[in-house]
């Protein structure tokens, strides 16, 4: 059986050449591009695949557009600005799949912290700054929650104050938009890397590395043996600034109006939803280790977790524990009952 490697980095992809059978070494074709805040690469493994997977860098392009928080014509960006829009057939789908997602996990996702996000501004607020106040916070909560978004067929309306971010869903979701437009373009072996969102795409095995949140970008905690699915990473190393020995990141808990703050330090999900597993891995980062497994068994929710805590244990559920190696063994491996 062949294996292919890639290295689930934050915006890094590592890939090996690909060994090949019969006639020689079958060899990847890669191809970058950069959209939805992240840098993209898409890889396949026949040269007349390659129109396909430059067709796949449009269609993000066109959801970059219509998902911005900041284009002045986006469609995202106008019903923030006005409160109300009506929005295309295929915004529609992705708010509403959100809101489920938000649903699902009793608020832990939530798709209207922009007023938060916009407060915090992690990934330019210097640690010289002095932090939000409590009023400040709570003036940016109120503004917040997925129950005030209504929608009655193509239209929504937001309360006063609030603002719509797509961001942490909308990678996953388009991430399989593409990996069927690969497949309906004949494409069988490919992969789709948005940054902590990677898309396998056929049956052919790969080895994914996740990264060590307390290392460098290229240092590996482990590696995955898997195929055809959504692996998606949230930690608190992707963005953040440490401020009197506290790491202030960008995932946010709606309940506190600060970024999470629990006993992990990332989240991988598995499985073959790319939005679900989007959504879910920050919910679960929000909700913490014991409420993210209750959470699990209480929803039935069909997917794969690593959980990597504080105190350097890796507990994954029992479906990944074989397909699982240990790159930094400073951390302990542990399965979920």
């Amino acid at each position: 059986m062949r294996r292919y490697f890639a290295a689930l980095a934050g915006a890094l992809l590592l890939m090996g050449s690909l060994g090949g059978c019969g006639n020689g070494r079958q060899e990847r074709v890669d191809q970058s591009h950069f959209a939805m805040d992240t840098y993209i690469n898409i890889s396949v493994y026949r040269a007349e695949d390659k129109a396909a997977a430059a067709a796949c860098f449009d269609l993000m392009d066109r959801w970059d557009q219509m998902l911005s928080v900041t284009s002045e014509t986006g469609e995202i960006a106008v019903l923030n600005r006005d409160g109300h829009a009506r929005l295309s057939h295929d915004t529609i789908a992705l708010v509403e799949k959100a809101l489920e997602c938000a649903d699902l996990t009793n608020g832990a996702f939530d798709p209207t912290l922009l007023p938060l996000k916009n407060l915090w501004r992690i990934g330019e607020r210097s640690a010289d700054e002095p932090l939000p106040s409590r009023e400040e916070i709570a003036a940016a909560q109120g503004a917040t929650g997925y129950g005030k978004v209504a929608l009655s067929g193509d239209a929504i309306t937001l309360s006063p104050g609030m603002g719509l971010d797509l961001g942490a869903i909308a990678k996953g979701y388009v991430a399989d938009l593409c990996a069927q437009y690969l497949l309906d373009h004949g494409v069988s072996m490919g992969i789709i890397n948005m940054g902590g969102n990677v898309r396998l795409l056929g049956g052919k095995d790969y080895n994914v590395g996740v990264r060590d949140p307390r290392g460098s970008e290229n240092q590996l905690l482990l590696t995955i043996n898997t195929r055809d699915c959504s692996i998606v990473t949230s930690g608190d190393y992707e963005r953040y600034f440490e401020k009197d020995g506290v790491r202030y990141h960008h995932i946010f808990d709606p309940k506190r109006g600060y970024p999470a703050d629990t006993d992990l330090m990332a989240v991988t999900v598995i499985g073959s939803d790319g939005a679900l597993c989007d959504a879910l891995s920050t919910a679960f980062f929000v909700i913490g280790l014991d409420g993210s497994v209750t959470l699990m068994e209480h929803k039935g929710l069909d997917v794969d977790v690593i959980f990597v805590t504080t105190d350097q244990r890796v507990l994954v559920t029992p479906g990944i524990r074989d397909r699982i190696t240990m790159v930094n063994n400073t951390y302990t491996l542990e399965t979920l009952p």
